[in-house]
């Protein structure tokens, strides 16, 4: 499972990828680093990503999860280029952490476990969804 990512600066579990604006940091982007903004007191840090596996499997662009949902089209109305992506083959998947629904045409690494249904072992091992 993911672990949650807190911010080094204040301990805020509400970090979020932020966007690359220096020529270091697309170089770190290339090497699995991205950088990061806490929600609460908006310090700007780098994070270092899951490595070579989120090349293989699907990620949400917000918070770079990979405990991933579905989610369905009656209940949400998906953008002129995200259906047709679907219609070559792209899958619907949903962050529960962020919220964010998005399609990609990886597959999910694991699915999210709410954390009423996680099992001991779940959670002995430190493991946050």
């Amino acid at each position: 499972m993911h672990q949650v990512q807190k911010c080094p600066f204040c301990g805020s579990p509400r970090v979020r990828v932020g966007r690359a604006r220096t020529l270091g940091d697309y170089l770190r982007l290339l090497h699995g680093s991205f950088p990061a903004r806490c929600g609460e007191c908006s310090a700007r840090y780098t994070v270092h990503g899951p490595g070579l596996s989120a090349l293989f499997y699907a990620q949400c662009p917000r918070c770079l999860r990979q405990d991933l949902t579905t989610w369905d089209l009656r209940h949400y109305h998906a953008a002129l280029s995200m259906r047709i992506q679907m219609w070559f083959g792209a899958r619907r998947w949903r962050c529960e952490a962020c919220r964010c629904n998005f399609v990609s045409f990886r597959g999910r690494k694991e699915k999210y476990v709410p954390p009423a249904q996680r099992t001991p072992a779940q959670d002995a091992s430190g493991n946050l969804a």
